[in-house]
């Protein structure tokens, strides 16, 4: 990754996710994978633009949702559906924590 901050803020988030997860590096994110498995979602700490200071958290296939925080983006292409999350916001951080979780444990 290009830049520290992004990459060790992406880590500390997927860090907090109680499975065992494969990263692999992508767009200055990572991709979520489930050890020997399909991908499980991808996580970006955005340090510049719009969105300065947020997590962009991708989550693909099945999962649970009950807050419906995350908007499906597969019609305009993209693959999943996606959250923005304040890493301020610790309601928000464990939310999409819990949300990547149920990914994983339905793949």
């Amino acid at each position: 990754m290009k830049n520290a901050i992004q990459d060790s803020r992406a880590k500390a988030f997927i860090r907090r996710i109680d499975r065992k997860i494969d990263m692999v590096e992508r767009h200055n994110g990572y991709d979520l994978k489930k050890s020997g498995s399909t991908r499980v979602g991808y996580v970006r700490y955005n340090i510049g633009g719009q969105n300065r200071g947020l997590y962009q958290v991708y989550v693909y296939g099945d999962f649970s949702d009950p807050q419906q925080r995350f908007v499906n983006e597969q019609a305009s292409g993209n693959r999943g559906s996606h959250c923005l999350v304040n890493p301020d916001d610790e309601n928000a951080m464990r939310y999409a924590v819990s949300v990547l979780e149920s990914s994983y444990d339905q793949k």
